[in-house]
């Protein structure tokens, strides 16, 4: 009997795989703006690295490329298993202003800051002053889902309003969280057994 406990500990505990990372990109109408904010990690693994200067200066969406933060000197290129076109209809916006790390992706090319180190946090965000999502060629309600050669995803939700942000745990957070979780189970199952 206490054979059999231990293994299902063990299953629970090694059940619980590698969380995904993910970069999620929001573009809302905000007032009379559109504010597009990014954030999240991005695992670089299976990409090909290279230095290279891109052309995105302080956010931009056009129909094959999206651009956010601010003026980028690129690091990382191919690796992108899903390009960006069909974001938008329009010939292509710059933001007026933009904070934080860039995020650029265009055609099967993804750029991030130069000295990035795959999986860590990064954020930005873009605003276009004046602008509508429909004066920028988007379409609320719809969301895209580039995904790069790691197997992580980039998600781009286009939205009249900003969305809540959904709290995660980190993969430690995780693992610790399953392991507390079966050592709960074998007291529960110890008391039972008493």
């Amino acid at each position: 009997m206490k054979f059999r406990n231990l293994l299902a500990m063990l299953a629970l505990v090694t059940g619980v795989g590698a969380a995904q990372a993910t970069y999620t990109v929001n573009i809302v109408q905000n007032g009379a703006n559109v504010v597009m904010t990014g954030s999240g990690s991005i695992d670089t693994t299976g990409m090909t690295l290279s230095v290279t200067n891109s052309s995105c200066a302080n956010g931009l969406i056009t129909p094959s490329a999206l651009c956010i933060g601010t003026a980028p000197a690129g690091l990382i290129g191919t690796g992108i298993a899903s390009s960006v076109t069909g974001l938008t209809s329009g010939a292509g916006t710059s933001a007026d202003a933009a904070t934080g790390s860039p995020v650029y992706a265009v055609g099967n090319t993804l750029y991030l800051p130069a000295g990035y180190v795959s999986l860590s946090p990064i954020s930005s965000s873009s605003t276009f002053n004046g602008k509508t999502l429909a004066t920028l060629g988007l379409t609320a309600g719809t969301t895209k889902t580039i995904t790069l050669t790691s197997g992580d995803t980039i998600v781009v939700t286009t939205g009249t309003v900003a969305p809540a942000t959904v709290p995660t745990l980190s993969e430690y957070a995780m693992a610790v969280l399953a392991a507390a979780m079966a050592m709960l189970g074998l007291v529960a199952m110890r008391r039972k057994m008493s």
